[in-house]
């Protein structure tokens, strides 16, 4: 990976494991710690990723993903996320990191609307039982539109 990030100001990342109850998940730290180490080889500093909403329990969080996602369908991956967030936090402080959270994600077209987002949050306020649901694409663009802004470097940000 080295080779093919040298003279890069940025990795985006959107890598995505297989949800479920019974699959294990490593995904997120095994393939983050190499991005991250072949970023430092390289010599890039600017690293934009996406995990999930619910990556830690949280009071804020929506009523199915407090209490019904989190030790479900998605538990395996969510704990991969929540281990890798908590890489990035620790281990990475000399990298400008945003991690973007995003809450269901759907396969709808673009909307070109700019996602509500909420800093440092699990969830973004909303439906109090599931929360909002977000398309890839608005999610990708929003990853992309991260380059050119500051707004959240070395941020956290649920968006839907």
């Amino acid at each position: 990976m080295v080779e093919h990030m040298k003279g890069c100001d940025a990795v985006v990342s959107a890598i995505g494991g297989k949800n479920g109850t019974f699959t294990p998940c490593t995904i997120y730290t095994a393939t983050g710690a190499a991005i991250v180490k072949a970023m430092r080889e390289a010599g890039v500093k600017r690293l934009i990723v996406c995990t999930a909403w619910a990556t830690k329990d949280h009071a804020e969080l929506p009523l199915l993903w407090r209490w019904i996602f989190r030790y479900t369908f998605i538990r395996n991956i969510l704990r991969d996320m929540g281990e890798f967030e908590d890489y990035l936090a620790l281990d990475c402080q000399d990298l400008n990191i945003t991690v973007v959270r995003p809450g269901v994600l759907s396969n709808g077209p673009a909307t070109g609307k700019q996602p509500e987002t909420a800093i440092g949050k699990y969830s973004v306020g909303g439906a109090w039982w599931l929360g909002g649901m977000i398309c890839r694409a608005d999610v990708a663009a929003f990853m992309l539109d991260c380059l050119d802004k500051t707004d959240y470097d070395n941020k956290t940000v649920a968006i839907i």
